[in-house]
């Protein structure tokens, strides 16, 4: 077996495996994948890709396209990634959240590199103010106090209340 090794806090970093099609299901999942190791990898950041369904743009397309891989990373081993078969898994640093590894890897996976990742560089800023805050929703009365409303529909009560008393004491039956 091949030792294989995530310093701790790695980021940025791609690394990629050939799965054994005797050892996988025809339909592998990235839990699959993540059972195989035995290890606390997060399934989130496990890619797993079927190379004939990538003949048009080949493993270096896809991962320059779909995974942000460094070109000028991938060049050096262009062409032994476009000519893996069966199924392949990119496995990103994130799986790891930051844990590292360091164990060997299994027997129905193979090693075949690690990849930087071509991070963008941002200078967008936060924005804080009142119409970026999300939904603007009305006040609650503070406790103890009533709403506008509450009162009108209470005035309105008592009113409809009072009105045939009024009218029997002053222009009722004469």
């Amino acid at each position: 077996m091949i030792v294989f090794s995530v310093p701790k806090g790695e980021k940025g970093r791609l690394h990629v495996f050939e799965l054994d099609p005797g050892s996988f299901p025809e339909e592998t999942s990235e839990q699959d994948v993540a059972r195989a190791f035995g290890h606390a990898i997060d399934p989130k950041y496990i890619f797993v890709a079927d190379m004939a369904a990538l003949k048009e743009i080949g493993l270096t397309g896809f991962m320059t396209e779909g995974l942000h891989a460094r070109m000028a990373d991938l060049e050096a081993d262009k062409a032994k990634l476009n000519a893996l078969s069966g199924h392949v898994a990119v496995i990103l640093s994130e799986a790891f959240h930051g844990a590292g590894f360091d164990g060997e890897v299994p027997g129905s996976v193979r090693y075949v590199g690690s990849y930087g990742e071509h991070r963008i560089a941002t200078t967008a800023e936060d924005i804080e103010t009142d119409s970026a805050a999300g939904q603007i929703r009305p006040k609650a009365p503070a406790p103890g106090r009533l709403s506008r409303q509450a009162v009108i529909v209470i005035i309105a009560l008592c009113a409809m209340a009072l009105l045939p008393l009024i009218f029997i004491l002053f222009g009722g039956a004469r």
